[in-house]
């Protein structure tokens, strides 16, 4: 079955920017004519050197300032095309067409746009929507298994953090090829949205429940090159390091770490990684944090099931015994 809905769009004024395996198994559906531009899988794509070779392919077309950009692919794209449009011209509108579970869930509802630098996720980007995001589970029928697994990390994240009845649906139906996936991805997508929608802008510190397991994961994706690890297995590995922590300054027990670990075991997800043992490399990475003020590391840490705050200063004794510990 093809997303059809999804991808049509107008040939004027208008340009796809699209992951090349997306491009590959379903660029045949795209209007025939459109101007295009086929990004490399994968995070390294989300760069300065790809940004702006998009930004000049944009001018050649050309695309001019009331033009849109339809962004076709996982985060990576998203990221990616959401951010040339923030810039291009001052802002001009963009479509999101999420075609990963990760995306789906996640990275296309909330407007964070972005690009890495050499020192860390992220640290280049805006509040920048899409005018529009269109949903379509038939792209996960073509998305690698390992693919999908760490997407999973991500819905496992919502349960984690506020959903406690995802949690135990997700425990029932854990491992099988569900049908319950869709109701899954509507139900993380809604409790994005109410999230978003008290703290767009991150003010109050409730959107930053949002990255559980992201001051370890996005830290360890870096000091690897974001090579070899895909993004929900750094946010596995992270959550379950993070939940150390969180055990380590009174806020839950270790009943909870294991709790965590399991599941994403279960779920096919690593939960350590030797490279976070080259302990002050992931400190400097994490000091980078948009979490971090003045050197000193917040995290989103989970007290029991459905309970997640942000604590603004965690030590770095604490952190390090974590680490040393991820053997």
């Amino acid at each position: 079955m093809a997303p059809n809905c999804a991808l049509q769009m107008p040939l004027e004024n208008s340009v796809a920017i699209i992951d090349k395996n997306v491009f590959d198994l379903w660029g045949h559906f795209l209007p025939q004519g459109m101007p295009k531009y086929v990004v490399a899988p994968g995070e390294k794509s989300k760069s300065l050197s790809v940004y702006g070779q998009i930004a000049e392919f944009l001018v050649s077309i050309p695309l001019s300032r009331n033009g849109t950009i339809f962004a076709i692919g996982g985060g990576v794209v998203g990221d990616l095309a959401g951010f040339v449009a923030a810039t291009y011209m001052r802002g001009i509108k963009w479509v999101q067409i999420p075609t990963t579970l990760m995306a789906l869930v996640d990275s296309s509802v909330g407007g964070k746009v972005g690009i890495d630098l050499k020192c860390g996720k992220n640290l280049l980007g805006s509040f920048w929507p899409p005018t529009q995001i269109r949903l379509a589970s038939e792209f996960l029928s073509t998305l690698p298994q390992r693919e999908l697994r760490a997407g999973m990390a991500e819905v496992w994240k919502y349960a984690f953090i506020g959903n406690r009845e995802l949690f135990e649906q997700l425990k029932v139906i854990q491992g099988r090829a569900s049908e319950d996936l869709v109701e899954v991805i509507e139900k993380c997508i809604l409790d994005k949205v109410r999230i978003v929608e008290q703290d767009e802008l991150e003010t109050t510190g409730l959107r930053a429940t949002l990255n559980f397991g992201h001051t370890v994961g996005h830290a360890l994706e870096a000091l690897l090159g974001y090579d070899d690890i895909l993004h929900g297995e750094a946010i596995s590995i992270g959550m379950v390091a993070e939940t150390r922590i969180a055990e380590r300054v009174g806020l839950c027990t270790m009943n909870l770490v294991d709790e965590i670990a399991d599941c994403l075991q279960r779920e096919g997800l690593p939960i350590k990684h030797p490279a976070l043992s080259s302990i002050d490399d992931v400190l400097t990475l994490m000091k980078s944090d948009k979490k971090s003020n003045s050197g000193r590391l917040a995290f989103s840490l989970v007290s029991e099931i459905g309970k997640c705050t942000l604590v603004p200063d965690v030590s770095e004794q604490v952190i390090r015994s974590v680490l040393a510990s991820n053997e």
